[in-house]
């Protein structure tokens, strides 16, 4: 994973912010995939420039649990 972080206003503690490449491969998908998430706003981000965006796990887990609820039920 890479050294990203960001500082949590809750609790003030360091939160890992991911590439799109380490998101995919966490995920277990192709980084075209997580591209395909982020184009049809499936995704929270965290855009640092025009083109570099970071993701942030617990979100991002957050986010795709309530999806796959929403679709199963």
């Amino acid at each position: 994973m890479g050294n990203h972080s960001l500082i949590t206003e809750a609790g003030g503690s360091p939160e890992t912010l991911l590439t799109r490449r380490e998101l995919a491969k966490l995920c277990k998908v192709s980084t075209r995939t997580v591209d395909n998430w982020v184009s049809a706003g499936k995704l929270p981000l965290l855009r640092i420039g025009k083109r570099c965006v970071r993701f942030s796990l617990p979100e991002v887990l957050k986010t795709l649990r309530a999806e796959q609820e929403r679709t199963a039920g």
